[in-house]
């Protein structure tokens, strides 16, 4: 059996996410949480969040401009979300993988959320 995060399972990414990570982590992370036609939240997004709290705190120790931070890390969640898209291309002029929009975009917003969740919580005063 193989772990795949595409609708092809043979795209580029699926093979990435097959060298570093195991079948049965990869399904559980595949977990949906919500899917409707707004929101498509999975246990990936778990990720997303850690993410965001880990550079929340790497940003932390080279800057004290909260806003410069955010918009930063606003621009690496879409670059990455672009690049992860790209990756889901089987080929030039094969099926393209369809990862949902909303899915991309709730990526983006919880990698976000875990930026400011960090700042309100336990920084807020130091900045």
């Amino acid at each position: 059996m193989v772990a795949c995060v595409t609708q092809i399972c043979n795209s580029l990414l699926d093979k990435i996410v097959q060298f570093f990570l195991p079948l049965k982590l990869v399904n559980f992370l595949n977990t949906v949480l919500i899917d409707t036609r707004f929101m498509l939240i999975n246990l990936w997004s778990i990720v997303h969040l850690g993410a965001g709290i880990l550079y929340f705190f790497i940003w932390s120790k080279f800057s004290s401009n909260f806003y410069r931070g955010l918009f930063v890390w606003l621009i690496i969640n879409i670059a990455f979300e672009l690049f992860e898209f790209m990756l889901g291309f089987k080929g030039l002029y094969q099926e393209l993988f369809l990862e949902e929009i909303a899915d991309i975009i709730w990526d983006v917003i919880i990698g976000l959320l875990g930026y400011c969740l960090v700042w309100l919580f336990f920084w807020r005063r130091n900045f």
